[in-house]
């Protein structure tokens, strides 16, 4: 657009600094484009620079920014460069993501060159020694996650997975080491049906109808709006040049679009959780109702949710049971299978989480979200070190967050629940001591959520 790189150029003050960082190469390059008498020494700059001049054939084409982008955000994973896409501002300060100005409609799928970048902005890598002892305290986690099929058989569940497990003390983590018994939770004769109050779950309601999770829906051609809209005003000013009249609406509102959230809910169905506290109510009645009760919410307003439990009899006896499955709707069926959950064995959470992990990764959403209701005791019968089961519940917690899922923990009960802290983290643990407070831990979370 003839013009615009005099209008814009003053903006680009970017100089080869002592020290390369990611968001530096960034206004680097972006001068390079725009001022042909630019020099950068830097290999990355001089390489966008060379993509972006084979690409002059397809300038036209927005798709070319997406392939280049991922190519040089590859690079700079390679480079081990930080990067925070959170904070990140793009600079000069005129310019931004274009939304202003374009809209291309649903893109298809990243290419594979896409960004690869971990939460912590570094690439983790593992390295072993010759007696098979990782190196590494942060040993980045299998990609992919996915579990190798057991030969096992049992008749707890049918045997579909195995996963490894972290062992702080050898700091190794040994592969295949527990193995996931899943089925289908049994439906009882009566569905449970939870009273709660009103008035909670009409905040819950409002609270989760409100959230926006998702890209937002842009209404273009307006009379009024928040914004200019550009296309219709440069129509408008054409037509008005050429001797036509219109109406001028030349404006754009943004409304929230549909939510693109997964939630799985895991209870701990362990035999701790028939404990009953002072008023006669059990762990297991509590994470009943906290599961009824926003699983009712979170579906009332379309968003995709599901409900898994586990327990465990030792590393080759990891029992986890499907109670609502994310298609599914929170009907008499998923609440007879709520009623008939029941209490028993142990609390192996590390496996449990990575199995959990592995549905939420198959879901196609803007944020997936993973909240475990649980009394905060890791333990099993074969794992006498009660910090064993810790260290690796939080172990399978971080990979989980790398991969782009969000944890948070309900504590059940009127316990202090330092091993959750430990586990997930201050900010992401929860407590519900009673249910009465459920509403007000939902809302931080959805609070979270939005951020």
């Amino acid at each position: 657009m003839p013009g615009l790189r005099r209008l814009w150029l003053p903006f680009h003050t970017a100089t080869p600094p002592g020290q390369a960082t990611a968001a530096g190469l960034m206004m680097r390059l972006a001068r390079a484009l725009i001022d042909r008498d630019y020099r950068d020494p830097d290999a990355w700059v001089t390489k966008g620079r060379t993509l972006f001049a084979d690409a002059a054939g397809r300038w036209t084409d927005p798709a070319i920014s997406r392939e280049i982008g991922g190519l040089l955000g590859n690079d700079i994973g390679q480079m081990r460069l930080q990067f925070n896409a959170r904070s990140y501002v793009v600079e000069p300060a005129y310019r931004d993501d274009n939304l202003a100005l374009w809209d291309f409609g649903v893109q298809p799928d990243s290419p594979t060159e896409t960004i690869e970048l971990a939460v912590d902005s570094v690439r983790i890598e593992q390295r072993d020694d010759t007696g098979g002892r990782s190196t590494d305290d942060n040993v980045k986690p299998d990609e992919t996650l996915r579990a190798k099929a057991s030969a096992v058989t049992l008749l707890d569940g049918f045997p579909v997975a195995t996963y490894p497990e972290w062992d702080y003390a050898t700091r190794t983590e040994r592969a295949d080491w527990t193995t996931i018994l899943e089925a289908e939770a049994a439906v009882s004769a009566q569905p449970f049906a939870p009273s709660t109050d009103a008035e909670a779950m009409r905040r819950i309601t409002e609270l989760t109808r409100d959230a926006s999770i998702g890209r937002r829906v842009r209404h273009k051609g307006q009379r009024d709006g928040d914004a200019l809209d550009i296309d219709a005003a440069i129509a408008l000013t054409i037509e008005r040049r050429a001797g036509a009249i219109s109406e001028p609406r030349v404006y754009q509102r943004d409304t929230p679009g549909p939510r693109d959230l997964a939630i799985l809910q895991l209870l701990d169905l362990s035999q701790s959780t028939a404990d009953r506290d002072r008023r006669g109510r059990t762990v297991l009645d509590v994470e009943r109702k906290a599961a009824a009760i926003m699983a009712a919410a979170v579906d009332a307003a379309n968003d995709a949710i599901a409900v898994h439990g586990f327990s465990s009899d030792g590393r080759e006896r990891v029992r986890y049971l499907r109670i609502k499955g994310f298609e599914e709707p929170m009907d008499a069926v998923v609440r007879s299978r709520l009623a008939g959950l029941g209490s028993s064995h142990s609390t192996r959470l590390g496996a449990a989480l990575r199995h959990a992990g592995g549905y939420l990764a198959g879901r196609r959403a803007f944020r997936k979200v993973l909240l475990v209701l649980t009394d905060g005791e890791p333990c099993d019968v074969d794992a006498p070190d009660p910090q064993y089961l810790v260290e690796d519940a939080r172990r399978a917690a971080q990979q989980l967050r790398r991969r782009g899922i969000d944890i948070f923990a309900f504590g059940i009960g009127e316990d202090s629940f330092p091993q959750l802290d430990r586990i997930f983290g201050e900010r992401y643990t929860l407590r519900v001591p009673r249910i009465e407070v459920l509403p007000q831990r939902v809302m931080q979370l959805y609070a979270e959520l939005k951020k």
